[in-house]
């Protein structure tokens, strides 16, 4: 394998001149394009193209596969029984999440019993889903991009996350300002789907979904763990109180 030279989009966009980043937005936006028009079998279909299981977010070694779903109803499900069984059968962090049982089983009879999300349609494309500065390579001297990695969870979804690409790659208010300004007068109309009927679930899934898939590995303590679980859990039931407020 080949080592990719060039730096990480994170690493130097604080150095980068404008211009340099903006010829790299301008890329980006490119590819971004190339991406949602290409054409496969799979097109009617949520699916990963990876071997092993994937949720949108990343690597999951033991979490929900991505699919093959045939609707955003299927794909939330699924999603929403897995938590509920990991909450079930992890020890260390059950007395602190057990309590999200009861509403998450509830929320999944709605979801079963949500005649729209049975109907709904919505049109996939390929998506990388993680455009984040530190999955894009570059030569900081010009802007250009040598690489984009981290594919392990692309997928075809109806995620619109890569047309969004540019809203947590910078801090400076006036650089963000000038990359949406790049962007194409009709870049927010060639969003295919409105899902804004089913955020209030997916605010849910990934919420829950988080609270209890982490690994001990990724932490300096066993503080931090228990850190990252109080915070999703908080997460998760205020994504249950935003979603009951909509069906009040």
């Amino acid at each position: 394998m080949e080592k990719i030279q060039g730096d990480t989009l994170e690493h130097v966009i604080d150095k980068m001149s404008d211009e340099n980043l903006m010829k790299t937005v301008t890329e980006i936006i490119n590819y971004v394009k190339q991406l949602r028009e290409i054409n496969l079998p799979q097109m009617n279909q949520i699916g990963s193209f990876g071997s092993k299981m994937l949720h949108l977010g990343g690597y999951v070694l033991d979490g929900p596969t991505l699919g093959p779903f045939y609707t955003p109803k299927e794909f939330i499900l699924a999603h929403l029984q897995w938590s509920i069984q990991s909450i079930e059968i992890d020890s260390q962090s059950f007395e602190i999440v057990k309590h999200l049982l009861l509403p998450l089983k509830e929320i999944i009879k709605r979801i079963e019993n949500d005649e729209y999300l049975s109907n709904v349609k919505y049109t996939y494309h390929m998506t990388h889903t993680d455009l984040n500065t530190s999955n894009i390579i570059v030569d900081q001297i010009n802007g250009k991009i040598l690489a984009i990695i981290d594919w392990e969870s692309c997928a075809m979804t109806f995620d619109e996350s890569d047309m969004k690409f540019y809203e947590h790659w910078s801090d400076n208010d006036e650089r963000k300002e000038k990359i949406k300004s790049l962007l194409p007068s009709n870049w927010t109309n060639e969003s295919s789907n409105d899902i804004s009927y089913i955020i209030p679930y997916l605010d849910v899934m990934y919420s829950a979904m988080w609270a209890t898939f982490y690994s001990s590995t990724w932490f300096e303590s066993e503080q931090k763990v228990l850190e990252h679980i109080n915070y999703f859990v908080q997460e998760t039931e205020k994504a249950i109180t935003e979603l009951n407020k909509v069906s009040s």
